[in-house]
């Protein structure tokens, strides 16, 4: 699986392998365009008993992020275990697990590997949280980074149940 997001002003594609993390920057100049290939050497992040994994990258402030989202069985609707991955591009891709997000929260898209960040305070969300829809569910989960825990919004009974709301982002 891999991701695209732009730091920087580079595109950076992050792709999944078994045992690391693959990064390949896109650079356009003029002289045409340059590829960058990092990997990183941590071992999996899967934890023991777990069969599959959703990442999703995000820009945050400059730098590159990747949520992962780690269920038991390949079909469970809730992930047992969220973990935030900062990589650190300078130092060739480096990961390192964040246990906060500060002032900021995550917005993850459900039909997509789509994620944006947001001043939680300037948008009125809760710090240091994570925010996702799931496909072909209405609800709005929230995991909280620092408690560890997640909670389900239900927009109501007015939208059926096999709804998959989409996240718009717009600059502001």
């Amino acid at each position: 699986m891999s991701t695209l997001t732009t730091v920087g002003g580079k595109f950076y594609i992050v792709c999944v392998l078994l045992t690391q993390f693959l990064v390949v920057a896109l650079e356009f100049s003029p002289a045409g365009p340059e590829f960058m290939a990092m990997a990183t050497n941590d071992t999996e992040y899967t934890p023991a008993g777990h069969s599959s994994t959703a990442f999703t990258t995000v820009e945050s402030d400059g730098k590159l992020f990747l949520v992962a989202m780690y269920y038991v069985k390949y079909r469970d609707r809730m992930a047992s275990k969220i973990l935030v991955l900062k990589l650190d591009l300078l130092k060739r891709a480096k990961v390192e697990v964040m246990s906060t997000l500060g002032e900021r929260s995550f917005f993850l898209a459900a039909s997509s590997e789509f994620g944006a960040s947001v001043r939680a305070k300037q948008v009125g969300l809760k710090e240091n949280c994570i925010y996702f829809l799931k496909p072909d569910e209405k609800g709005l989960y929230v995991y909280d980074l620092g408690r560890g825990t997640t909670t389900i919004y239900n927009p109501g009974p007015d939208l059926e149940d096999d709804v998959t709301p989409e996240l718009l982002v717009t600059p502001w």
